[in-house]
């Protein structure tokens, strides 16, 4: 199994964005894996909330930070992103 954070953020006790992650121990390197984010009004809590996930991750040893995630994720992810691949899928 694998170990998974949950972050959940709110303003006036209200929920405005969540993510889960995971840490990921490749041979080289560590890199802490966004695998599931979403949230309203993105530019509101976007910049804080990195920064506090990248503060953590850094504090665990992480070089980098991954996002799987649609191509409209590149455009609100904020800088210092870059797409490293396009995943497709077929259906049956």
């Amino acid at each position: 199994a694998m170990d998974m954070q949950l972050w959940v953020w709110s303003e006036d006790k209200v929920i405005i964005a969540v993510l889960v992650s995971t840490l990921i121990n490749y041979p080289r390197k560590s890199v802490c894996q966004m695998l599931l984010m979403g949230g309203s009004d993105v530019s509101e809590w976007r910049d804080d909330a990195s920064q506090q996930f990248y503060d953590w991750a850094k504090e665990k040893g992480c070089t980098e930070v991954e996002i799987f995630g649609r191509r409209g994720w590149l455009r609100t992810a904020g800088t210092g992103w870059n797409e490293i691949h396009t995943h497709f899928r077929r259906k049956l």
